[in-house]
């Protein structure tokens, strides 16, 4: 699936996590399946690190943290956001 498409799909769902500290967090107790990271994020590298050590699929944006905020429907900046499984994931 589209990684824009999943985003859109989560926002609905209300299974987005934002800002570096929640999706760090969520990353090393393996709760998400995809990270998204705005260009301007200052952790970038860090989140890939993390992202690829617990097997989620991390994709950089290519946008301001105000750009990807608006994608996840914020009217604030978004330096980082995770999508969270979602009860068929924890299914398989």
């Amino acid at each position: 699936m589209e990684w824009k498409t999943e985003v859109r799909k989560a926002t609905a769902d209300h299974r987005l996590l934002m800002g570096l500290k929640q999706v760090e967090k969520a990353l090393k107790e393996g709760k998400g399946k995809l990270v998204v990271i705005a260009k301007t994020c200052p952790e970038a590298q860090t989140l890939h690190n993390m992202a690829k050590l617990g097997h989620i699929r991390a994709v950089d944006f290519d946008g301001t943290g105000y750009e990807l905020g608006a994608m996840a429907k914020k009217p604030f900046s978004v330096s980082v956001l995770l999508v969270t499984k979602d009860e068929a994931d924890h299914k398989s």
